[in-house]
């Protein structure tokens, strides 16, 4: 309970006294009575309900007592409850016994007579006033009594100020915030990392600061709590004009082994490099023409100190930091350059046999080798290809073979793809990189004699060609640094990585050959089956990619998921040798992309969304590619650009045979396709197009001979395109005609005889219409 007193003590001085009035049986049970006792000896009391007061909670309780001068019983007491007035009884009692109260003035706690119990609680906070307590100031006391503190609340955040520079010191705010804070606290963090000892306003830009999202954060303090607010984010650099300083010092990583190869990281430099250079060196003396990031060991580095110096430069100079250094030794096992392994199927289990390399010194490395019990097939690939890569560069021939067993058939990858690393890939079969001032590669994959057939038509289960690498891979995504996905796939790394990469160039030095492999995907893939997007050169010679599926599935629902591929070829600006025999895709959203010095034979797609892709390519003429028999069935466009304005493409197609398209047949909006197309379609239908000024498309379909029907002659001064896809002889007669024009061109006659080539137009400007007979060659 919490009490306060007030009155006029200045004439009826006087006791207050406070009754539970709670016999069981008075007259005023249940009732609290607040008297007052006057110099006359009798007690002016007010009683009132005690339901106004719950029992086991704390209440605000005021008496103010008003008396009358001149007649104690017209004296009065008014009681407050929690702020309030409450209604109150007034009655006047005569003291039974004077020496009841022995002090005046003096406030007690008591029963009233010996009927009546005493009050059961506490008193807390006692206050009395000389001079009576106005209801609204009685109702002001109770609530500041009872109000609480709310914590901070930040409205506007910290700011931080300065120079963000190493060596400069930068301030950040306390911000603003509502409900008083009593105290701050600050914070500095880097990448959101709490930085040691940086608790105060101000903070010292460090080197370990430059590039790093740099804040401060502020808490705020009352009685209610603590709250805290972040600053708004600085990106230290360095002051400006520095050279390079290193962070980090460079690693070496591979294997410590004469004919293994070591490659050097840059490290980490301060002030932004604009280049890196490498000098190896054997015993802290440089090795010459070791100036690569990677190095090839010698057998004079066995028991020598061995380590690599990068010298990274920007504008304002160079810096140079040294790797941990590593003692090479004679290989554990060294290689076998006479002899290779293969194995076969003995009584249902493979056996490994040794044969003698043949006199045309290739080496031959097979899968079969590498599977073990628990071990997965895609481990196992790897790790072949990993060794042949590794035997073809340690003993100068740059050729290996992988071969992967016809008896076995299908090889399973059930694992995640294997993002960068060395490989800079994303991958589930990702091929090694090979620098691009290196002696060029060759790394052939090989299986059966040929894989690109198709299903039939009325065949009800997938078709199996060649030797099958089956992917079970779904639900993967594009890495924002080394690209899409894929199952076999070459490095795909961004252009910031390709800066510091093994090969600057954006190239790995290597011709990959893959004959005999057929790469399935699950349905609807959502990645590529093969990735050569930076092998420098690519021969294929049979190889079909397929998402796995019947016919009937196929047809029934083209794939949505933008991500499938079934074949990047090298990116335009290759090493001038893109070859393909014969390959087939079934079922990828995109069946091929296509690429410049590209020679190909035969390309199937069928069931594509898009069945060629050309993408990517800068405002400037590419070499072109030329394809001698491209047959497309159930797909949706034919040819798909996307190029900037002003670049052209010279394509050759000699004979595209189309059935069943149901989009766009071409879809060249920039018109940079130029060179020819001829195509006949099943169906006999005309192709759909959009863009495609320049190149030339003829319909092997059409007959040389009169027109089947004749346009009708459009309104003067109209252009009217060649609907029919061959050469035509334009017989124009009658009327009265002022100029004809072909594509835009005045030709200076106004009737006779006009060649009209495939896809231009032909504008007839008269006054009355002439009459035309319409001839294709």
């Amino acid at each position: 309970m919490l009490a306060e007193f007030g009155g006029a003590w200045s004439t009826n001085s006087g006791t207050f006294v406070i009754d539970p009035n709670n016999s069981a049986t008075g007259a005023e049970a249940n009732t609290v009575s607040v008297g007052f006792r006057t110099n006359l000896n009798e007690i002016v009391r007010h009683t009132f309900p005690r339901s106004a007061m719950s029992a086991a909670a704390w209440h605000h309780l005021v008496a103010v007592y008003t008396p009358d001068p001149a007649v104690a019983s017209a004296s009065r007491i008014k009681v407050y409850v929690d702020g309030a007035p409450v209604t109150t009884t007034s009655r006047q009692d005569a003291l039974v016994t004077a020496s009841t109260f022995k002090v005046s003035g003096t406030l007690f706690l008591m029963a009233r007579g010996t009927t009546s119990l005493n009050l059961a609680g506490r008193l807390d906070e006692v206050a009395v006033y000389k001079g009576e307590l106005s209801s609204t100031r009685v109702a002001a006391h109770y609530a500041a009594g009872t109000a609480t503190t709310s914590p901070p609340a930040n409205t506007t955040a910290p700011a931080i100020t300065g120079v963000a520079e190493t060596g400069q010191t930068l301030t950040c705010s306390t911000g603003t915030w509502a409900n008083s804070p009593s105290a701050y606290a600050f914070q500095w963090k880097r990448a959101g990392a709490v930085i040691s000892g940086a608790t105060a306003n101000a903070y010292a830009l460090q080197v370990a600061d430059q590039g790093q999202p740099v804040t401060c954060t502020v808490t705020a303090t009352n009685a209610g709590g603590s709250v805290s607010a972040d600053s708004n984010t600085v990106t230290p650099t360095a002051p400006a004009g520095s050279p390079p300083a290193n962070t980090v010092a460079p690693a070496l990583t591979g294997t410590a082994e004469t004919g293994q190869t070591l490659a050097c990281s840059n490290g980490s430099w301060t002030n932004s490099p604009t280049s890196f250079a490498f000098q190896w060196k054997r015993a802290g003396t440089s090795i010459p023409g070791a100036t690569s990031s990677l190095y090839d060991l010698q057998p004079a580095d066995e028991g020598q100190a061995i380590l690599c110096t990068v010298t990274a430069s920007n504008g304002a100079g160079s810096a140079s930091a040294d790797s941990n250094a590593v003692t090479p030794t004679a290989p554990a096992t060294p290689p076998a350059p006479v002899s290779a392994r293969m194995s076969v199927l003995v009584s249902g289990t493979w056996q490994p046999v040794t044969f003698a390399r043949g006199s045309e010194g290739l080496n031959r490395f097979y899968v079969e080798d590498y599977v073990a019990s628990g071990v997965s097939d895609q481990q196992a690939i790897n790790d072949a290809i990993g060794a042949a890569f590794a035997q073809g560069r340690a003993d100068g021939s740059h050729y290996a073979e992988v071969i992967f067993s016809a008896e076995r058939g299908e090889y399973l990858l059930d694992g995640p793809t294997i993002k960068g690393g060395t490989t800079l890939g994303n991958a589930q079969i990702p091929l090694p990189i090979c620098d691009d001032d290196e002696q060029k590669f060759t790394l052939v994959l090989k299986g059966t004699a040929n894989a690109s057939t198709w299903n039939h038509w009325n065949q009800d289960v997938a078709q199996h060609n060649g030797v099958i690498l089956r992917s079970t891979l779904t639900g993967v995504a594009t890495d924002p640094s080394y690209g899409v996905p894929s199952i076999i796939g070459g490095p795909d790394p961004t252009d910031a990585i390709i800066a510091t990469s093994p090969f600057p160039s954006g190239w790995s030095n290597m011709l990959l050959v893959i004959d005999g492999l057929q790469v399935i995907a699950p349905p609807n893939p959502g990645l590529v089956a093969v990735n050569l997007k930076r092998i420098a050169m690519a021969d294929v010679k049979s190889l079909s990619t397929l998402a796995f599926q019947t016919t009937a599935q196929m047809n029934a629902a083209k794939p949505t998921n933008p991500n499938g591929a079934g074949l990047i070829l090298p990116k335009v600006g290759n090493n001038d040798n893109v070859t393909i025999d014969t390959f087939s895709c079934a079922g990828f959203y995109t069946g091929m992309t296509l690429t410049d010095h590209l020679a190909a034979n035969r390309i199937g797609i069928l069931f594509a969304k898009k069945a060629l892709g050309l993408y990517g390519l800068g405002g400037r003429a590419f070499h072109g590619a030329s394809i001698l028999n491209l047959s497309v069935e159930a797909s949706d466009t034919i040819i798909d650009t996307s190029v900037n304005a002003g670049c052209k493409f010279p394509v050759f197609i000699g004979n595209l045979n189309i059935e069943t398209s149901t989009g766009t047949t071409f879809s060249d909006p920039t018109n940079g396709l130029v060179g020819q197309i001829n195509f006949t379609d099943n169906n006999n239908v005309a192709p759909t197009v959009s863009g495609a000024k320049n190149v030339r498309i003829t319909d092997l379909n059409r007959v040389a001979g009169a027109a089947p029907s004749t346009p009708v002659i459009p309104a003067s001064a109209t252009p009217f395109t060649n609907p029919f896809f061959r050469d035509a002889a334009v017989l124009v007669s009658g009327g009265t005609v002022t100029a004809i024009a072909v594509d835009g061109q005045t030709l200076g006659v106004t009737s006779g005889l006009v060649m009209l080539p495939s896809g231009k137009t032909i504008t007839l400007t008269y006054s009355s219409a002439p009459t035309w007979t319409w001839t294709l060659l």
